[in-house]
C-alpha cells in the first residue's frame, strides 16, 4: 500500500458502485429474516442506507491525490458503457463454519464491470496502490460477524436463502470517504464518475 507521510491529511477512501433500491430492499429484507432467526448471534448488520459494492479500497489516502483520482476515474468510467448487474446468491468469507462476514453476491456475466474493474486497478496501481491479489468477487457485505464460533447455523441459513433475481443498471462510480465514529463507520460521497453512454 502506499506510504505517505503523516503530515499530510489522510482520509479513508474506497470506490464503490451504489445499488439500486430494489437491491437494498432485498439484502434489507435478508438482514431482517437473519436478525430475527438467530437474534442471539453477534453480528454488527449493515444498515441498508450503506450498503454497496466496493470496487477498490484504498484506505488512507492524501488528500492532494483526491482530484488525480476523481479525473482518472471519470475518465475510465467516460469511456466504459453502463451495464447491468444482478443479484446472484448468498456467500460468507472466509468459509461456513466460521464466518466473518455475509455478503450477497452479484453475477457478472450479463454485465462488463470485469474489464473497468481492471482498468481502475491499474490506474490506482500508477498512483502507488498495491494491486488487488485476489480475483475480483463483487458482492454487498450485509454483516460482520463479531463471533464466528457461534455463527455456523445463521451462515448455513444464509447460503441456503434463494436471492433475487434483482436486476440493476449501473450508471456510475463513487468515490467515497468513511469516518470511523463512535457508533460505527459513516460514508460521504466525494465525486462521481458517470459512464459513457
Amino acid at each position: 500500500a502506499r506510504k505517505i507521510s503523516r503530515k499530510m491529511i489522510e482520509r479513508r477512501i474506497f470506490l464503490a458502485i451504489d445499488i439500486s433500491d430494489a437491491v437494498r430492499t432485498a439484502c434489507d429484507r435478508q438482514i431482517d429474516h437473519l436478525r430475527t432467526r438467530f437474534p442471539d448471534v453477534p453480528v454488527s448488520w449493515e444498515r441498508a442506507e450503506k450498503l454497496h459494492i466496493t470496487m477498490k479500497f484504498l484506505g488512507n489516502t492524501d488528500s492532494s491525490l483526491l482530484d488525480k483520482l476523481q479525473e482518472g476515474v471519470s475518465e475510465i468510467a467516460a469511456k466504459n458503457a453502463r451495464f447491468r448487474l444482478r443479484l446472484s446468491r448468498a456467500g460468507v468469507f472466509p468459509r461456513p463454519t466460521r464466518p466473518r462476514v455475509l455478503w450477497i453476491g452479484v453475477d457478472v456475466r450479463i454485465g462488463t464491470v470485469t474489464p473497468f474493474y481492471e482498468e481502475v486497478e491499474t490506474f490506482c496501481e500508477g498512483l502507488g496502490y498495491a494491486r488487488e491479489t485476489r480475483a475480483f468477487r463483487p458482492h454487498i457485505t450485509i454483516g460482520r460477524v463479531r463471533d464466528p464460533d457461534k455463527a455456523a447455523d445463521l451462515a448455513a441459513a444464509h447460503l441456503e436463502t434463494k436471492i433475487g433475481p434483482v436486476e440493476f443498471e449501473v450508471a456510475q462510480i463513487a468515490i467515497y470517504e468513511s469516518k470511523l465514529q463512535t457508533t460505527g463507520s459513516e460514508y460521504s460521497a466525494l465525486g462521481l464518475a458517470n459512464f459513457g453512454r
